[in-house]
């Protein structure tokens, strides 16, 4: 009789405790746009609802320019310059270009589609090394992406950047 109510009492216990863990409910999916590169993007949604508006690219220009004094020394020419932008805090966007140094050098980085803060960062290039010159930094506000009106960007290096000895 004492293990019929041992085995009674472990059955009860087993029933309600499957009949609790059954009655939490499921928090329902919040709908709205995933796609982070979208104009109405929404970081808590778990379902896309479809209702994502597509937000178009919009391009930087910069100049990476010597200043007088070290465009007349001549020190940079025949050097490789990179002009790297990347997004500072996720990696969202990053390129880079290349350039031998003159005196002025520009281009444009297309295909910025995420409002936040963008580093442009200059180095000299010798072989597979990189030496860090100088970095300026700009944030890219969502209306400045809508009205496609990105700031240009200038850099005007010293000759003690680079005339490094």
């Amino acid at each position: 009789m004492k293990s019929f109510k041992i085995i009674f009492h472990l059955i009860t216990v087993v029933l309600l405790t499957t009949i609790i863990i059954g009655c939490e409910k499921e928090e329902p999916p919040i709908t709205g746009c995933t796609d982070k590169y979208s104009l109405n993007y929404n970081p808590r949604a778990t379902l896309n609802d479809g209702s994502c508006i597509e937000n178009n690219p919009v391009s930087m220009d910069f100049a990476v320019n010597l200043s007088d004094s070290a465009c007349l020394k001549n020190c940079q020419i025949d050097k490789i310059v990179r002009v790297k932008i990347s997004t500072v805090e996720d990696v969202t966007y990053s390129d880079q270009r290349d350039y031998i140094a003159e005196c002025e050098m520009s281009g444009t980085f297309s295909g910025i589609r995420i409002p936040g803060e963008y580093c442009l960062n200059v180095y000299h290039v010798n072989g597979s090394r990189e030496t860090f010159i100088r970095k300026e930094c700009l944030t890219i506000t969502q209306s400045r992406i809508l009205i496609n009106q990105v700031p240009d960007v200038e850099i005007i290096l010293e000759e003690n950047e680079v005339c490094k000895k």
